[in-house]
């Protein structure tokens, strides 16, 4: 079974999850072509800049909530949606500017956490801490 056709059935539960609640159906901003980017490239660009931000604790953690298997669709899709923007080679200000650079993946890693809330789960945290420990 492709990864897409696993997808699709737990989308469609949770758009039935909202059926008769008054909450409108909004699609899933999940992609697996944006999941298979970040699982490739995060760790490799943190291992590059993690001594140089200072969320990189923060998209850590949001990385172990997007693989995390009891993690909503909607959060996983804002979780890689903001993982893949720090990833991406070209962004609004390159990464490359002292001082600069991070600025807008600061922006979007703050956003994205706060969008995410309680989805960031204490041992996504841990998890995140132990690694930065060792």
């Amino acid at each position: 079974m492709s990864t897409q056709h696993a997808i699709e059935p737990a989308a469609q539960a949770e758009s039935r999850a909202t059926e008769g609640t008054g909450v409108p159906d909004i699609p899933s901003p999940y992609d697996p072509k944006q999941e298979q980017y970040v699982r490739k490239g995060f760790f490799r660009k943190m291992k590059r800049f993690a001594g140089k931000v200072p969320f990189a604790k923060d998209a850590v953690a949001m990385y172990y909530t997007a693989i995390d298997s009891k993690t909503p669709l909607y959060a996983k899709g804002i979780a890689f949606s903001a993982l893949a923007y720090f990833i991406l080679p070209v962004d609004s200000i390159p990464d490359v500017l002292v001082g600069l650079g991070l600025t807008d993946d600061l922006a979007i890693i703050a956003a994205a956490v706060k969008a995410l809330g309680s989805n960031v789960k204490d041992h996504h945290r841990e998890k995140a801490e132990a690694l930065f420990d060792n």
